[in-house]
């Protein structure tokens, strides 16, 4: 097995179950979608056949964030990471 950027024509996402029905239907039905309209990005722990053990998702987007020399408040941004989802199966 290995970890490999999700792929709809690739992995078997029917066979998958984690236990919990939200993120079976999210992996699903939803994955595929958020990563066309690259709101997420998608992984995959696959079997050589294209079984899915587990998966991630991770997404980008930016902190406001300011300091404050003296008592000023100067606005700003930072990049940020969020890993949204993850689920293991069997």
């Amino acid at each position: 097995m290995r970890f490999e950027r999700f792929d709809k024509a690739l992995h078997q996402r029917d066979l998958f179950d984690c236990g919990t029905p939200a993120l079976n239907d999210y992996l699903k039905t939803r994955l595929n979608q958020q990563m066309r309209r690259g709101s997420d990005d998608g992984y995959v722990l696959a079997a050589p056949d294209g079984r899915i053990a587990g998966y991630f998702t991770l997404s980008a987007g930016e902190l406001a964030i300011g300091r404050r020399p003296g008592r000023t408040w100067i606005p700003g941004e930072a990049s940020a990471a969020n890993h949204a989802y993850r689920a293991t199966g069997g």
